[in-house]
């Protein structure tokens, strides 16, 4: 074996043989080029369909938010959404009993009480639903004056309200001298609601980062 490649002539085959290692040394270089091409390329293509989905997660962001803006702006517009306006009611309430001429209408408003979930079907978390009840004690010319007073404070006050309980009374049955010029009393319960404004506290967390 040593005899064979004593026999050969190198520098005869010298550029076949430099040949050979720069095409090697070529091939390796570009093997090696080809693989951190294609290193490169998966990373691009994970970067770019994180960066996909993330559009896509803002544009459906962005759907959402253009279908319940409006909505969520009358809410916010009439008192549903944010703070109770308390006062606002009060006053209201005072204003419509001197339009439908009521003799006297009395009131009580108790202090504001968090929904729970097993009291309300309409429950979600992150979203408190609160509720302000309220007692009404109305003396009324007639049944008529009850029924256009509650539609009037339905549709004047900023506020969403149910009647929970009510009891309609001749004066007879009323049986107290302040009503004796009247023939109707009216007894209601009340619940306004309102539903916590969570924009609100997003803007609160983007001001304490």
């Amino acid at each position: 074996m040593n005899e064979l490649f004593k026999d050969i002539r190198w520098k005869r085959h010298a550029p076949a043989i430099l040949l050979l290692v720069f095409g090697c040394a070529f091939m390796g270089l570009a093997i090696w080029q080809y693989i951190d091409a294609r290193d490169r390329l998966d990373f691009s293509m994970q970067v770019y369909n994180q960066q996909k989905r993330v559009n896509q997660e803002a544009f459906d962001a962005k759907e959402t938010l253009n279908e319940y803006l409006d909505p969520y702006q009358t809410y916010q517009n009439k008192n549903v959404i944010g703070d109770a306006r308390r006062l606002q009611w009060v006053e209201k309430l005072q204003y419509l009993a001197k339009v439908f001429y009521a003799p006297s209408v009395l009131f009580t408003l108790d202090g504001q009480v968090r929904t729970k979930q097993e009291e309300s079907a309409y429950w979600q978390g992150g979203i408190d639903i609160l509720r302000t009840p309220m007692t009404l004690d109305m003396r009324l010319g007639h049944e008529g004056d009850f029924f256009m007073l509650l539609n009037a404070l339905q549709t004047e006050v900023n506020g969403l309200f149910s009647v929970d309980e009510c009891e309609l009374k001749l004066v007879a049955a009323a049986e107290d001298v302040h009503y004796a010029n009247k023939e109707m009393v009216a007894l209601c319960l009340l619940t306004w609601y309102n539903l916590s404004d969570v924009t609100a506290r997003w803007a609160e967390q983007e001001g304490d980062k």
